[in-house]
Parts: C-alpha cells; structure tokens; sequence
C-alpha cells in the first residue's frame, strides 16, 4: 500500500484488522533492543511537542 504517495489520512475498518496492523509493528518493535527502548521511552513521554519533534516523518 502507498498510503503516504496517496496521502492517506484514515482507514476505515474491523478491528480485527486493526488488530493485524498492530501485532505486525508491535512484532517489529520487539524484534530489537533499541527499537523496544525507544518505543518505551516514547510512551513514558507525556509532551505531544516533544513526541512530534523526535517522531517527525521525513
């Protein structure tokens, strides 16, 4: 899928699908140390300013 090339801004669908998406980057996260940290970290971290400066999409 290419959601950002067709500038995609919501999904509609089940949350079984949700559920898929999740497991699949939730898999990603955990397959790394510092992916792991940094998903940690990021989630202890109640500033939005802060989560937008270190999440920024290139």
């Amino acid at each position: 899928m290419h959601l950002k090339k067709n500038r995609v801004t919501a999904i509609i669908g089940v949350p079984r699908v949700f559920k898929l998406f999740y497991d699949g980057i939730k898999q990603q996260i955990d397959a790394k140390f510092i992916t792991r940290f940094i998903y940690k970290m990021m989630s202890n971290v109640k500033s939005l300013k802060i989560k937008r400066k270190f999440c920024k999409s290139s």
